[in-house]
C-alpha cells in the first residue's frame, strides 16, 4: 500500500438532497459567506415537467444545482451541493445516512466572529461542545441536517494531535456543554490581550 500523500483519497463533495432548494441556497450562502461558484437554473417548463414526472429523469439538466466550492488546491477540490429534488422528504433522524458534517474555521477568533454574524441573522447553535481538541458549534440547516462548525483549541498541530490522544480525550470524546455567548465572549477578550 502506498503512503504518499498524493494517492490518498479526499472528501471533494459532500451533496445534499432538498425540497426546500432557495432557503437551502440562502442558508448555505449566509453560513459560508459564499455565494455559489457554479449554479443549475434550468427552464421553469423543463423543471416542472421533471416535477410532475414526464418523462425520462434527468438531474443534471431538470433540476436546480448549486456548488459552494471551500477549497481548490488542485487537483483536489471541496464542495458543498444543493440538488433540488422536490419530492425530497426529511430523512429520520435516528435512521442511516447522514448524520453530521463538519466544517472548520482557521481560528477560534475566526470562529467566534462567525458564530456572532450568524447570531445576527437568526442562525443560532443548538448544541456547543468543548471537545477538548477542539470546540464545535452544531447547527440545523433548513432542511435539519446537522453542520458542526469547529475550531482547533491549540495553536500547533502537534499540541492538537496530543490533545485527540490524550486520557481525557479518551474517557470523553463528546467532551463538556458550554455556552455559546459565554465561550464566545471569553475568545473575543484573549484575542483583544496583548
Amino acid at each position: 500500500m502506498s503512503t504518499e500523500a498524493n494517492t490518498l483519497l479526499r472528501i471533494a463533495e459532500v451533496v445534499l438532497r432538498t425540497s426546500r432548494y432557495d432557503q437551502m441556497r440562502a442558508w448555505y450562502a449566509s453560513v459560508l459567506e459564499i455565494d455559489p461558484y457554479c449554479e443549475h437554473l434550468p427552464p421553469m417548463a423543463a423543471q416542472a415537467s421533471a416535477e410532475a414526472g414526464h418523462g425520462e429523469p434527468s438531474w443534471e439538466s431538470q433540476s436546480r444545482l448549486s456548488f459552494f466550492r471551500l477549497l481548490l488546491d488542485h487537483p483536489y477540490i471541496q464542495v458543498i451541493a444543493l440538488f433540488d429534488v422536490p419530492t425530497a422528504e426529511l430523512a429520520a433522524p435516528a435512521g442511516p445516512g447522514l448524520h453530521h458534517m463538519q466544517l472548520r474555521d482557521a481560528s477560534l477568533s475566526t470562529m467566534a466572529a462567525r458564530y456572532r454574524r450568524l447570531k445576527a441573522l437568526g442562525i443560532e447553535p443548538f448544541r456547543t461542545v468543548d471537545h477538548g481538541p477542539s470546540l464545535s458549534f452544531y447547527y440545523h440547516d433548513p432542511d435539519c441536517n446537522v453542520v458542526e462548525i469547529a475550531a482547533s483549541n491549540h495553536a500547533s498541530v502537534e499540541a492538537y494531535l496530543a490533545a485527540l490522544a490524550s486520557p481525557e480525550f479518551s474517557r470523553n470524546p463528546s467532551g463538556r456543554h458550554v455556552d455559546a455567548d459565554a465561550v464566545t465572549a471569553l475568545i473575543c477578550a484573549r484575542a483583544e490581550q496583548p
